[in-house]
């Protein structure tokens, strides 16, 4: 009841664990020459996706600054502020996520379950090109800073040149949309 004291008063807040970690884009700097940590995280995007699909829930802003890496490789959700949950079904999002991550189509109207498959596929197939061709992991830095994960977008043409991850879609589709 009085967690935070605002202009109109006090306001509840919710209090989580903390986390010791590395954003997912730190991480991946120095886990880029390490083909089999990017697999781990593949089958960690592969487990995210299911458990979230699984409890009827969806993040709204999945992205790398909202994905911790720990220690042990493990990997996290933070910063729940766009979540969605049954019970807000008909509301409008409060957010619309990093645009890399977000389907062109994405507006504040599209606030349900199914909001995070474009971010967990872009995510996923990111990864998975990274971790098959290591040398795709700058095309997504403008001026040595991420701007994203290294989404399709940020490949532009490069992926023509990469026959075996435009091949790789089919398993990822089948893996989000019927699994």
């Amino acid at each position: 009841e009085r967690g935070i004291h605002t202009i109109g008063g006090w306001k509840p807040i919710t209090t989580m664990e903390w986390i010791d970690g590395e954003t997912l884009d730190v991480y991946l700097d120095r886990a880029i020459a390490e083909p089999y940590r990017l697999h781990r995280l593949l089958a960690q995007i592969e487990k995210l996706g299911s458990a979230f699909r699984k409890a009827e829930i969806a993040h709204g802003d999945l992205q790398h600054r909202n994905i911790l890496v720990d220690k042990k490789g493990g990997m996290r959700v933070i910063d729940y502020d766009g979540m969605w949950v049954p019970s807000l079904e008909g509301r409008k999002s409060n957010e619309i996520g990093v645009g890399d991550y977000q389907h062109p189509g994405r507006t504040w109207e599209h606030y349900g379950q199914g909001m995070d498959r474009f971010s967990l596929i872009v995510m996923y197939l990111s990864l998975f090109a990274v971790a098959r061709h290591p040398e795709l992991s700058p095309v997504a830095r403008v001026a040595g800073r991420p701007q994203s994960l290294a989404t399709l977008r940020a490949f532009g043409d490069e992926w023509t040149r990469f026959p075996d991850l435009l091949a790789a879609h089919e398993r990822i589709f089948e893996w989000y949309f019927e699994g």
